[in-house]
């Protein structure tokens, strides 16, 4: 009877053991696998209107790309949203914007393309109505929150130049030459027909006519300094008078009653002034004057 209870406690406690490392087993096959969590990625895709330059000259775009490479590896992947912000250098907000989908862009757009923030197009104010400072430090923060909550931010410092203060920083001058005179030439001899055309391009962005250049206003001055015509040319090919896709508009004397624009009588040997004043995209200026006679 003792060896029958022992052998008979020896299965109870064998079949117990056996009960509880089948309990574990299940238990480990139905708990979740832990997971490492990687970081969230963002990464400066734009900050000027083509490029991601710490040098911001005229315009912002601020576009950021973020990822959660638990989920995916494309832009969005993983994402809730993106707040974009801008700072000045006290750390005030003078822009922010909350991005929901892919193509995160501080000011809209990104499918494809974000909106550019032109300074001197919003009178070099940000959006928050503070004066944009030329020359001035600004911190672009994107703020990304995952779909499971995480969240990361990412500072980018800039400088910005709006062009207000002749644009430093190392900008090249824009390049202004006048073209055409008369009718064929370039002379300082004006003979029976204006024509007055420049080429004008921004060093900076490229060497093509009309280059980063945003307008060009054409200005005939008599000796005494008065406006005798004005026009604004908005495209390359120049022309005080019109035309310039290939030929500008020439000014013929006599067709006109030897009269200018405004009215005033063409002075026969009479000096005059070609003003052309070229302001760029990013807010530059400068001014070209070209002594002239001119003979009816």
């Amino acid at each position: 009877m003792l060896a029958h209870s022992f052998r008979s406690t020896g299965l109870a406690v064998v079949t117990g053991l056996s009960c509880l490392v089948a309990l574990a087993v299940a238990v480990l096959l139905n708990a979740p696998v832990a997971r490492a969590q990687s970081d969230l990625v963002v990464e400066m895709m734009q900050t000027g209107r083509n490029d991601d330059s710490t040098d911001v000259r005229g315009a912002l775009a601020f576009r950021v790309r973020a990822f959660d490479p638990s989920v995916g590896n494309r832009d969005g992947d993983g994402i809730r949203n993106v707040d974009m912000i801008v700072l000045d250098s006290d750390g005030r907000e003078v822009s922010r914007k909350r991005e929901s989908n892919a193509g995160y862009c501080a000011f809209g757009g990104g499918e494809p393309n974000c909106t550019v923030y032109d300074f001197s197009d919003n009178n070099n104010r940000w959006p928050n109505g503070e004066r944009i400072r030329d020359g001035g430090d600004y911190t672009l923060r994107a703020v990304v929150t995952a779909k499971d909550g995480r969240r990361t931010t990412m500072d980018t410092d800039v400088r910005v130049e709006t062009g207000e203060n002749g644009g430093g920083g190392g900008s090249a001058d824009l390049v202004v030459e006048m073209m055409q005179t008369g009718r064929n030439d370039d002379s300082t001899d004006v003979r029976g027909a204006l024509a007055f055309r420049v080429r004008a391009f921004d060093p900076n962005v490229g060497n093509r006519d009309g280059d980063g250049i945003r307008n060009v206003d054409m200005i005939v001055l008599d000796s005494d300094g008065r406006e005798v015509a004005r026009r604004r040319e908005n495209n390359a090919g120049y022309c005080a008078f019109g035309g310039g896709e290939p030929n500008c508009t020439v000014y013929d004397f006599s067709d006109n009653n030897n009269r200018w624009p405004n009215g005033e009588r063409i002075r026969d040997g009479g000096d005059y002034t070609l003003r052309a004043v070229v302001t760029a995209k990013d807010g530059r200026r400068t001014t070209m004057d070209t002594d002239v006679q001119v003979r009816r």
